[in-house]
């Protein structure tokens, strides 16, 4: 994946980007049940009948869930050990919603093992997904645009009395180095403050790119 194609995906709105992401959820959600009945059984299966309406509930159990506990919330750059163990929680419960629906529907043939195989395989799929995403994201900012003396880019929110202090603080960070400021205000857009240009925060994931921010 290039960088033109990463600033496509980075200029979508947040509504296409948040359809994208729960997108690949229903569809590694299937195929990790499936796997998980291969998985099991020792050999390639593939649901039929009962079975198959069992494994296509799942999607319709694992998205209001997910979206209830902010999955599609966190921007993939920014997840953190907050959001994985929030992660943690909403996959359980789907597995846990999806298991006591299989024991009390009285469906044949799903070994009791699965269950927990699917657990497993959610757990490492679903949250492991984010994590490459968000690796992926930062290696291919830093291999491409990386910083020249050490420290963060940052983008101070706000351009009144209080941002600016905050920049100027930020300024003589041996960490940390203020970029621009975002506001949106419409008065400020565009104009500088002390030497910073400010932005609208329509304009923030490309400007996460092109100027390699790592903290907002």
């Amino acid at each position: 994946m290039n960088l033109g194609l990463i600033n496509w995906f980075l200029s979508l709105s947040r509504i296409v980007k948040r359809l994208i992401m729960l997108s690949v959820d229903v569809l590694l959600i299937v195929a990790i049940l499936i796997s998980a009945f291969s998985m099991r059984l020792g050999e390639w299966f593939w649901p039929q009948g009962d079975l198959l309406y069992l494994i296509f509930l799942a999607p319709l159990i694992a998205t209001p869930i997910f979206i209830k506990f902010g999955l599609y919330r966190a921007i993939v750059r920014y997840i953190g050990f907050k959001a994985l163990w929030v992660i943690v929680q909403a996959v359980s419960l789907y597995a846990l919603v999806w298991g006591v629906i299989v024991l009390l529907s009285g469906v044949q043939n799903v070994p009791r093992s699965v269950i927990l195989i699917n657990w497993m395989l959610a757990m490492l799929l679903i949250g492991g997904s984010r994590i490459v995403g968000r690796w992926y994201f930062s290696e291919k900012k830093s291999h491409i645009t990386g910083t020249s003396d050490g420290r963060k880019n940052v983008l101070v929110y706000g351009a009144g009395s209080a941002g600016i202090q905050l920049a100027t603080a930020l300024s003589y960070s041996q960490e940390l180095k203020p970029i621009a400021f975002i506001d949106d205000e419409p008065t400020l857009s565009n104009h500088q403050i002390m030497g910073m240009k400010v932005y609208s925060s329509s304009e923030l994931d490309q400007l996460i790119i092109s100027m390699n921010i790592e903290e907002v």
